[in-house]
Order: C-alpha cells, then sequence, then structure tokens
C-alpha cells in the first residue's frame, strides 16, 4: 500500500488527519480520536519510501539533515493535503491533514493569543487531551513555558492556530500509545523541552517515584 491509497484510506474513514511513525501501524485521526488501523506496525524503511512519495530532492535533504519540513501536496480525485515530516528518535514521522479540515484561523495571532486558544475555548486543546488521559486514569499538565513553546513554534512556522494540534501531537504521540501498558503512572508533565524535542515527557507514578519516559 502506498502513500497514495493510505490517503485514500483516510478520507474513506471521514479522518482529518493521518500519522505515519516508525514502529507504528498507520494511525488516523477520526472525529478527534486517534484510532490505529489494523495494518502492519511499519519500519523506519517503510515509513521513509511512503514520505520520500511526495517530497522532492531539497525537502528530503533537510529531512536528513535532521530538520522538519512543512509542505502541501494534491492527490487527484483524492483531496489537498497539509504535512509535516520529522524526526523521531527511532526514526522519521509524518502527519497528512487534509486541507478542508483546516479551522479557518488568522495565522497573524500573537504567542498570547494562540496561547488562549489552546487552554480557554471550551473544547481547547490541552481539555481535550486532559480528557484522553482521564480515561487511562492519568493526569496532564501542560505548563506555561510548554504552551508558550507550542505557541512560538506555531509563530516560526507561520502555520498560526491551525498547526497547534499538530505540534502538541507530535511529542505526544508516543506517550499516548504506550501509557495503556505503562503501570501505576498517575501524571505526565509536559514543559518547554518537550516540546522543543530536548527531553521526553516526565512521568510521575504513584508512591511519587518520577522519571523520564524511555525509548
Amino acid at each position: 500500500m502506498n502513500l497514495s491509497d493510505l490517503l485514500s484510506l483516510s478520507i474513506k474513514e471521514g479522518a482529518s488527519d493521518l500519522h505515519l511513525s516508525s514502529g507504528l501501524s498507520p494511525i488516523l485521526r477520526i472525529d478527534g480520536d486517534l484510532v490505529r488501523t489494523d495494518l502492519p506496525a511499519m519500519s523506519s524503511d517503510h515509513v521513509d519510501k511512503l514520505i520520500y512519495e511526495v517530497l522532492n530532492d531539497r525537502q528530503i535533504a533537510t529531512i536528513e539533515e535532521g530538520a522538519e519540513v512543512d509542505f502541501s501536496f494534491e492527490i487527484p480525485h483524492v483531496a489537498r493535503f497539509r504535512a509535516n515530516v520529522f524526526n523521531q528518535n527511532r526514526g522519521r514521522a509524518a502527519a497528512f491533514r487534509s486541507i478542508s479540515a483546516d479551522v479557518a484561523t488568522l495565522d497573524e495571532l500573537d504567542k498570547e493569543q494562540l496561547v488562549q486558544i489552546l487552554t480557554e475555548p471550551k473544547n481547547a486543546l490541552t481539555k481535550q487531551y486532559k480528557r484522553l488521559f482521564d480515561m487511562e486514569n492519568c493526569e496532564i499538565e501542560f505548563r506555561q513555558d510548554a504552551l508558550l513553546a507550542v505557541a512560538r513554534k506555531a509563530m516560526e512556522r507561520k502555520t498560526g492556530a491551525r498547526g497547534l494540534r499538530s505540534i502538541v501531537e507530535y511529542v505526544l504521540l508516543d506517550t499516548m500509545y504506550d501509557l495503556p501498558s505503562m503501570e501505576n503512572v498517575v501524571k505526565i508533565v509536559v514543559d518547554d523541552t518537550v516540546i522543543d524535542g530536548e527531553s521526553d515527557p516526565l512521568l510521575i507514578y504513584e508512591g511519587d517515584k518520577k522519571r523520564a519516559v524511555s525509548d
């Protein structure tokens, strides 16, 4: 199955996003929930092969240097997509969002306004994650410096409010899927170093034992 097939599947299933990550099966976001497909887990080589289908030589060079790439492209008769390709410890990963699923918001919002969007609306992104982690009997804390780092990244990418979700998802995706198999984890803490890729989310265990997530 090539990337076009996977993106066509995501549209057919009514997903707003498709996530590809080494070591995991393809993941869809449907009605705000991350849903793992029943396809096999992908090797890093497989993920690279899929991602490189839509990258040009300059973008490939950029991602192989360890940076990340944002771009958009169209698959005829399917949809137009916005993509973010980035590097993780275990290999490259990518998120694809159908542009029709993007919420129309102003890109010119300042950092403080973006933090308000992250925290204040009834269905704010941080509140959504708190509900998701509550389902695993685990609390999640986004420290203020983490919120500011998310806003800063969105401004640097010039994606505005549209880019907030993808930034948070990238740093929490592994934790969300590892959490059900972890024992006695009662809280996850996210600070600016997590958002900037300098450290992993902090796990707080029952009995106040603390240690960082490791691969």
